[in-house]
């Protein structure tokens, strides 16, 4: 299987590694004087203990301080530089599940970099790093192996090179007063840490639910722009079509005449009168979007339930062929409620209702203005005499 091999051209040491796909080889670091040679070494190195050859190595990334000097492909294979800020950065991100880092590179020098799921962004560094810990180490210790070198840091006494207040009083500090500073120290410690684990947790629970609505939004936009596109497929005699068709639905009155013969007679939600108010809005989480006399359009979210607003009787259920939304007209005892522009129906012709019981879902709609789409009810109310004048708000006035 092909590899790619990344290498990291440090100041003194040379580090490679190989993904062969999504496996990764173990790692490896060369010293040398000269960081070409220790490039060249390490790549030779690394292919013969892993068994590769030159034929297997599908491209090799550089980066790192010494990348500079290397201006030509390495031994032949596709070679590409990659930014020393980036490739740390990067490398951190994958090896965590966090969705911000901060990634330190702890080489010669140390520099930090922040890692978000939108950006990059190098924080800045310091030339002091491991690689002088291990040098002034080689010096002083005779060894510049870290793992020596903690061990040997755990036997040191920093009261030997740090200057502290005992150090300047003239009386010994008393012990009891030593040890309960050291008590509240601990304690404003474990007072720090639990704060911060509690912190975490809820950050973690905001992450998700922001994921969840990203990906809600996302999922609208992309809704939006299907339907916008759609629209624009359309010839303007379709949409001049399309528009004359939605103001027809919502001019129900065509067929509330015949509808009234209906309701003769009818006892379900006979004790709805002209003056029933405080009633909900027939869209959960709906909104009015604007009153004319007794019609009402109310928008609300994708998949919203349609409720009738009292205890009736479905009296008729039509689909319309053009736009395959259906309108669902109950009798509340002689008065008449109509639900036009449903997306879904849960109900049928001479189903009793109760109050608040769901008959269907919200359909979608285009906007005529603005030519997007919506999704939204247009909600009638017809009483039993044709020269009676009902508002559709009054139903709903708490």
């Amino acid at each position: 299987m092909p590899v790619k091999i990344g290498i990291d051209i440090g100041s003194s040491t040379t580090k490679i590694v190989a993904f062969e796909g999504e496996h990764m080889l173990p790692p490896m670091a060369v010293k040398a004087d000269s960081q070409v040679a220790s490039l060249y070494g390490a790549f030779g190195r690394y292919l013969y203990e892993n068994n590769l050859e030159l034929a297997d190595v599908e491209g090799v990334y550089i980066t790192g301080v010494g990348s500079k000097y290397v201006e030509k492909a390495v031994y032949g294979c596709p070679t590409y530089k990659v930014d020393e800020f980036v490739a740390t950065g990067t490398g951190g991100y994958y090896l965590t599940d966090k969705k911000e880092v901060i990634v330190i590179s702890m080489g010669t020098g140390s520099f930090f970099v922040k890692v978000t799921e939108k950006e990059m962004k190098h924080l800045g560094g310091v030339g002091l790093g491991g690689g002088t810990i291990c040098g002034l180490s080689s010096i002083m210790l005779n060894t510049g192996d870290i793992h020596e070198i903690v061990p040997l840091s755990r036997k040191g006494d920093v009261a030997k090179i740090d200057l502290r207040i005992a150090d300047l009083a003239k009386e010994k500090l008393p012990g009891p007063l030593r040890e309960r500073k050291l008590r509240d120290i601990e304690a404003l410690t474990a007072e720090v840490r639990t704060e911060k684990e509690t912190l975490d947790r809820r950050k973690r629970s905001l992450d998700s639910v922001t994921r969840s609505l990203s990906a809600q939004r996302e999922k609208l936009q992309r809704d939006a722009r299907n339907a916008k596109a759609s629209i624009r497929s359309m010839s303007q005699k379709e949409k001049t079509a399309l528009q004359r068709k939605i103001a027809q639905e919502q001019q129900l009155d065509v067929a509330i005449g015949e509808l009234r013969k209906l309701t003769k007679g009818n006892t379900e939600g006979a004790s709805f009168s002209a003056k029933t108010s405080g009633l909900r809005l027939p869209v959960t989480a709906g909104r009015v979007k604007r009153y004319k006399e007794n019609m009402a359009e109310i928008t609300g979210p994708k998949g919203a339930h349609v409720i009738s607003i009292y205890d009736g009787k479905v009296v008729d259920v039509k689909r319309n062929r053009i736009t395959n939304k259906y309108d669902v007209y109950v009798a509340h005892g002689e008065y008449i409620t109509s639900y036009a522009n449903m997306g879904t129906i849960c109900v049928e012709k001479g189903q009793k209702v109760a109050r608040n019981a769901q008959i269907g879902t919200i359909g979608s709609a285009v906007n005529v203005m603005t030519m997007e789409t919506e999704y939204k009810l247009v909600f009638g109310i017809y009483p039993p005499n044709p020269g009676q004048k009902m508002r559709a708000e009054e139903c709903f006035r708490k």
